[in-house]
């Protein structure tokens, strides 16, 4: 989820260079180039240090205090703190609330980068959450969960595809690995649409047998 920046002369130093030399700049202009346009996939925006944008959503990544207010399941600090309006009561996405008091603490320590938080532009509610953590070799192994009532919308589509562009921008990020339960189809799809394929798989304690994903750079 990046670009390159552009460096051009200020327009009045332009004009000022093409009367010097006694030329018409109107016929000095180079043409513009023509870019092809690219789907909204490849076009993630980047509007703070700390939001992204996809077409319906807003991902906005949490802080120690966004967190803090989650754990403490206070809707008007939460709404406060990233401007999403939280149903009473407050809970989180399925596997995502037994993390958050540890999602609390590796933030205090400054030891990780905060998850981040799906937003619907429109409502302001919630739909889920989702974030990738460093492993220390340039891989970045993301995590996902939608609520229920979300689920089949395509959110997890859209707010993967932002991650995976995003942490792919960041210096010395190689790869970005995901596990997935073997036939939870659904989770395969999403991944697949952002890019990652299956390399391999492996046993989880937790899971059981799950499949590698990944995406190269």
């Amino acid at each position: 989820m990046g670009g390159r920046a552009h460096r051009r002369a200020p327009r009045g130093a332009q004009g000022k260079g093409f009367r010097a030399r006694g030329r018409d700049p109107r016929r000095s202009r180079c043409p513009r180039r023509r870019v092809a346009r690219r789907p909204w996939r490849d076009r993630v925006a980047r509007v703070a240090v700390n939001r992204l944008l996809t077409p319906r959503l807003e991902l906005v990544q949490l802080d120690f205090a966004a967190i803090d207010a989650w754990v403490a399941r206070d809707a008007g600090r939460l709404e406060k703190l990233t401007g999403a309006r939280f149903p009473e009561p407050v809970d989180a996405p399925p596997l995502f609330d037994a993390d958050l008091p540890r999602i609390r603490d590796s933030l205090a320590g400054g030891r990780t980068a905060g998850p981040w938080l799906f937003v619907l532009r429109e409502t302001r509610e919630p739909v889920g959450a989702g974030g990738t953590a460093a492993m220390g070799d340039g891989t970045l192994f993301l995590g996902y969960s939608v609520w229920p009532k979300h689920q089949r919308r395509g959110y997890a589509s859209e707010a993967v595809l932002a991650l995976c562009a995003h942490g792919m921008a960041q210096p010395g990020v190689k790869r970005i690995r995901a596990t997935i339960p073997v036939g939870n189809l659904a989770s395969e799809r999403v991944s697949e649409r952002a890019g990652l394929k299956r390399v391999g798989k492996e046993f989880d304690p937790d899971a059981g047998e799950v499949g590698i994903f990944e995406r190269a750079q």
